[in-house]
């Protein structure tokens, strides 16, 4: 999941990454306006790219909830240029004039796809709030990348930092190709039978291989016994 959102504008910036830490605060059940929370703090080496040593990611939950997210609190990066920002893009668009009916073509920044996203502050729309349908489902769905990226963070990458750095831990994304592969065009009963078949063509060379076996150890008890 966490490779899945790293753009390859990304990955040069990412290499001057040199530690991840995470904090977790519960909520304090005396004071009603504490949240539990989930920090992750990205340190780097100095680079080209922005001024802070440190980024971090804070996920704040609602009260009472498990995974329910209120906001998140990112920092807000000093970027050097604009050219080394990989969050910004600029976009051509046509605006047609409403009295003239003109067109004109304007540049427009907007955001683009990146890991760095993830530091972005956006709070949790409400159920009745402003934004359209879509523009809600987008920001929620903004939120919970960034909340999902904190906890694995947390809970996997954190713990078996070690194995991953060591290339220990298997690689789940392939062995979940490997078995789609397997299973060809069918669906999961063919794949079943598949399997089945394998199983017993792997008997049947064992059977073979034992009568094959025995029946040479007869003969040689035949030149024995002549």
């Amino acid at each position: 999941m966490i490779y899945e959102i790293v753009k390859e504008k990304d990955e040069a910036i990412l290499q001057n990454l040199k530690h991840i830490d995470a904090e977790r605060v519960e909520a304090d059940e005396k004071n009603p306006e504490s949240r539990k929370s989930l920090s992750i703090h990205f340190h780097f080496n100095e680079n080209e790219y922005f001024t802070e040593p440190v980024l971090t990611m804070k996920v704040v939950y609602k009260p009472d909830t498990e995974d329910e997210v209120e906001k998140i609190e990112g920092t807000n990066i000093s970027w050097k240029s604009e050219t080394v920002d990989p969050t910004k893009k600029k976009i051509k668009k046509k605006q047609k004039h409403k009295k003239t009916n003109e067109t004109r073509t304007i540049v427009k920044t907007v955001e683009a796809e990146s890991f760095f996203n993830v530091f972005t502050s956006r709070v949790a729309p409400e159920d009745n709030g402003d934004l359209d349908e879509e523009e809600e489902n987008e920001l929620r769905d903004k939120i919970d990348m960034a909340m999902n990226l904190a906890e694995d963070v947390s809970d996997v990458l954190i713990p078996d930092a070690l194995e991953y750095y060591l290339d220990l831990n298997d690689d789940m994304l392939g062995e979940d190709m490997e078995d789609e592969d397997s299973d060809g065009d069918g669906d999961g009963d063919d794949s079943d039978g598949g399997d089945k078949k394998s199983k017993k063509k792997g008997g049947d060379k064992k059977a073979e291989g034992g009568a094959s076996a025995g029946a040479e150890g007869e003969q040689k008890q035949e030149c024995k016994q002549q």
